[in-house]
C-alpha cells in the first residue's frame, strides 16, 4: 500500500525512524561525535530529523512523505517536494535494512509514478550517488535516466559532482479522443496477471522482461494503454513497439477490445503513435506486420499512413510508415 502523508499528525514517527535507522546511526559520528553513548546520540539525531520534517518539510505546501507499507510495516519511504507545477524533486529514498534487496524501493518509485500518471504530464528528479550502484539500478528499473554528470539539489539549486542527476519524464500522447501512455513495471505485472489469453500473456511477459533488461529503452518495450477521453478514461486497447533494433527500426503492435471495434479508435491511436515514434531520436523506420487474412488490421495500417513494402514476414505482409507530416495540434505530448 502506498501512503501519502502531508502532516506531522498523520506520521507514525517510530515507523519512519525504523526505515532510517541505519543512516541515523551513521550520522551520530558526524553530528554528535562527542557523545559516546550511541543510544543517546541516535535519539538526538532522530529528534533533529523529526524537527526538520515538522518545521521545514511539512511547513511547505504540497510537500509529501510517501511510504510503502507491507502488512502494517513501513518498509520504504521518500520525501517528495513540489518545485513547480508538473515538476517534483525526490529526496531521502530509503528502505528499512531488513527489507532491502527485495524490490521495495522500486515498488515505491513505481507507486509514485502510477499515482502521478492520473494527474497528467510530469517530471520527477533525483540525485543519486555515483557510488550507489544499487540505487542507480533501482531508479533505472522504473524508467529514470541519467541526465547530468552532477546531481542538482533543487531545494538549494546546488550541483554535486559526487552524484548523478536523474530524471523520470512521463510521456503521454493525447489525440482528439484518446490518451495513450506507457504502463509502469508494476502496472504491467497487474496487466499480465489479468490477461487470460496465454499467447498474449507470454508476449506481455517478454515485454516486461525487455523493460527490466533495457531500462534506457523501456518506452520501446512497454505496454502502452489506450484510454478514451471523457468516458471515465475507459481502457479500450493497447499498443507496443517490440523494442528498438540496431538499424533504428521499431515495429508497432496493437489490439483493441472487441466491444470497441469499428469506432476508429485503433486507426487514431496507430497514426498518433507511429508519428510520435518517427520523431524520436534514433528511430529510422516505424514498421508493422499483419496476418495475411487480417483485413481489418491491414485497413488500420493503410488509414494510418502505412504502406506495404513488398516483404513477407512470418505472419504476413510487412508495412512501413510513410513519415508524413500530420497536424501537431492533434497530438499532445
Amino acid at each position: 500500500m502506498i501512503l501519502e502523508i502531508t502532516s506531522m499528525q498523520d506520521l507514525d514517527q517510530r515507523k519512519l525512524m525504523d526505515i532510517y535507522s541505519e543512516g541515523n546511526l551513521e550520522n551520530t559520528d558526524f553530528f554528535y561525535p562527542e557523545i559516546k553513548d550511541k543510544k543517546l546520540a541516535v535519539e538526538k539525531v532522530e529528534a533533529d530529523f523529526l524537527n526538520y520534517i515538522e518545521s521545514k518539510f511539512f511547513a511547505t505546501e504540497n510537500n509529501t512523505y510517501v511510504i510503502l507499507e507491507k502488512e502494517d510495516v513501513w518498509v520504504s519511504a521518500l520525501r517528495l517536494y513540489k518545485i513547480k507545477d508538473g515538476f517534483y524533486y525526490i529526496e531521502a529514498l530509503e528502505t528499512r535494512p531488513e527489507f532491502r534487496k527485495k524490490g521495495y524501493a522500486s515498488e515505491l518509485l513505481d507507486g509514485v509514478i502510477s499515482t502521478f500518471k492520473n494527474r497528467g504530464a510530469f517530471q520527477l528528479c533525483d540525485c543519486v550517488s555515483k557510488k550507489n550502484i544499487a540505487s542507480l539500478k533501482t531508479h533505472e528499473k522504473v524508467g529514470f535516466e541519467i541526465i547530468s554528470e552532477a546531481g542538482i539539489d533543487y531545494l538549494c539549486n546546488e550541483a554535486d559532482e559526487r552524484d548523478y542527476g536523474m530524471k523520470f519524464k512521463y510521456t503521454e500522447i493525447r489525440t482528439q479522443r484518446l490518451i495513450i501512455s506507457p504502463l509502469t513495471n508494476e502496472e504491467m505485472k497487474e496487466w499480465i496477471r489479468k490477461e487470460n489469453n496465454s499467447d498474449l500473456k507470454q508476449a506481455y511477459e517478454q515485454m516486461l522482461t525487455g523493460c527490466v533488461n533495457h531500462p534506457e529503452q523501456r518506452l520501446w518495450y512497454a505496454i502502452w494503454n489506450m484510454k478514451v477521453l471523457g468516458k471515465d478514461y475507459l481502457s479500450v486497447g493497447d499498443l507496443c513497439f517490440k523494442g528498438l533494433t540496431n538499424r533504428g527500426a521499431v515495429e508497432i503492435g496493437y489490439g483493441i477490445k472487441k466491444e470497441y471495434e469499428g469506432q476508429g479508435y485503433m486507426t487514431e491511436a496507430v497514426q498518433a503513435m507511429a508519428y510520435w515514434a518517427s520523431q524520436q531520436e534514433g528511430v529510422e523506420n516505424v514498421e508493422a506486420e499483419t496476418e495475411s487474412d487480417n483485413h481489418a488490421s491491414q485497413r488500420v495500417l493503410e488509414k494510418a499512413d502505412f504502406y506495404q513494402n513488398g516483404v513477407m514476414g512470418k505472419e504476413g505482409p510487412r508495412y512501413e510508415y510513410r513519415k508524413i507530416k500530420i497536424d501537431d495540434s492533434m497530438i499532445k505530448e
